[in-house]
């Protein structure tokens, strides 16, 4: 379970960058082009993530239990890094969402909307998701400079048209 959350953690840090995540039966190498059919639990290559359905599973039962226990004791990197995973697993978990919220200082907002258009992509229709998007967006907009509220305004027109798709 803890390796799980190792691995995903580890995808992140090596590519920040992932657009792209799939639940699917098995996370293997082989989905990427490469040997291999053991189902790795999770897999990424090429800013795409894969996480096997048994994966996801345990995955979200473990990093459930790990966020609430760093979220009380004020241990924001392991509470960000479990909510991550939990919402990767149910992108409208309310309690991992106001986990994010909680830490939010230790948050790069880039990134941050970087992670809820990866999940938006895959979950179209989770209002948490939307809605953490929106306050953080909103957030972004206030303290930005025209030049980066139009950068902002025009990054989020093109991923609006992209799941309208």
């Amino acid at each position: 379970m803890a390796l799980l959350l190792q691995r995903l953690n580890a995808a992140f840090r090596d590519d920040p960058g992932i657009d792209e995540y799939a639940l699917v039966p098995a996370a293997c190498p082989e989905l990427f082009g490469t040997e291999g059919t053991e189902d790795l639990g999770c897999i990424a290559a090429q800013q795409k993530l894969a996480i096997s359905i048994e994966g996801a599973l345990v995955l979200y039962l473990h990093a459930f239990q790990a966020m609430r226990r760093a979220t009380a004791n004020d241990e924001a990197v392991e509470a960000l890094e479990s909510s991550r995973a939990v919402l990767l697993c149910s992108a409208d978990c309310v309690g991992a969402w106001k986990c994010r919220e909680k830490f939010s200082a230790h948050l790069n907002p880039e990134a941050e909307l970087l992670f809820s258009s990866l999940l938006l992509r895959t979950n179209r229709k989770s209002g948490e998701s939307w809605s953490q998007r929106r306050r953080l967006l909103g957030h972004m907009l206030q303290t930005a400079q025209e030049e980066e509220r139009q950068r902002l305004l025009s990054e989020e027109l093109v991923l609006l048209e992209e799941l309208a798709k």
